[in-house]
């Protein structure tokens, strides 16, 4: 009677715990760069979710810089996990990026900024480096 008291007991408290909701802050990273023939810069951004729950970001906000360059503000509604935005950068980030291409050397970048998130709602500052890679066979390209 009593293993069977005990039990219930466990099966009961396992019914009505749930999966834990987490909510961790988001990372924002570049997947790509391409230089256009109009002279804009095809950017790739990552955002990858952390959280233990499906999230659903409305806005990033801030700037991109390669080294002390600001290469150019960021401001743009990602819907989903791999966001393709088109900008116009400065003439010496264009120099950078066409340096890194030319001398297959790496591009080192910080993300600074904000994203907003609608589901669940919260704001997270976005601070993020790291370095992108010409790409052998393809033309403008780091990755």
């Amino acid at each position: 009677m009593k293993k069977i008291f005990m039990l219930c007991l466990l099966l009961g408290m396992a019914a009505c715990g749930g999966p834990v909701k987490r909510i961790f802050p988001p990372q924002v990273s570049l997947q790509e760069l391409v230089l256009q023939a109009d002279g804009q810069v095809s950017v790739k951004f990552r955002i990858q979710n952390y959280s233990t729950i499906p999230s659903k970001y409305s806005k990033v906000t801030g700037s991109l810089m390669f080294g002390d360059i600001e290469a150019t503000a960021l401001d743009f509604n990602p819907d989903i996990s791999v966001v393709v935005q088109r900008f116009h950068f400065n003439a010496t980030a264009l120099d950078a990026m066409n340096t890194a291409i030319k001398n297959r050397s790496r591009l080192g970048y910080k993300l600074t900024g904000e994203i907003t998130s609608s589901e669940p709602r919260g704001r997270y500052d976005i601070k993020y480096e790291s370095a992108l890679n010409a790409v052998p066979g393809l033309s403008g390209t780091l990755r």
